[in-house]
């Protein structure tokens, strides 16, 4: 059985030179290694985009305040000479 496939890249397949987005045909052997190279995708494949809520407010809201960092406390140097 035949699959339909994309090329995503410029290669040569079956004597032919394939651009990116030209559509082609291979066997299912064929086609499962070129998919695994990234060579080409099934043709029938479609993107879809994720749906973003509309912003409602409008209102600009402040930015927040940083909190200071807390300083690790300093160490004391040993004393010399014992």
């Amino acid at each position: 059985m035949r699959e339909d496939l994309k090329a995503l890249k410029n290669f040569t397949y079956a004597g032919r030179a394939l651009q990116a987005g030209d559509k082609f045909s291979a066997p299912r052997s064929d086609a499962r290694a070129l998919r695994a190279v990234r060579r080409a995708e099934p043709a029938d494949t479609y993107v879809t985009t994720e749906e973003k809520p509309a912003v409602t407010k409008t209102e600009a809201t402040a930015p927040a305040k940083k909190t200071a960092a807390k300083k690790a406390p300093a160490k004391k140097a040993k004393a010399a000479g014992k």
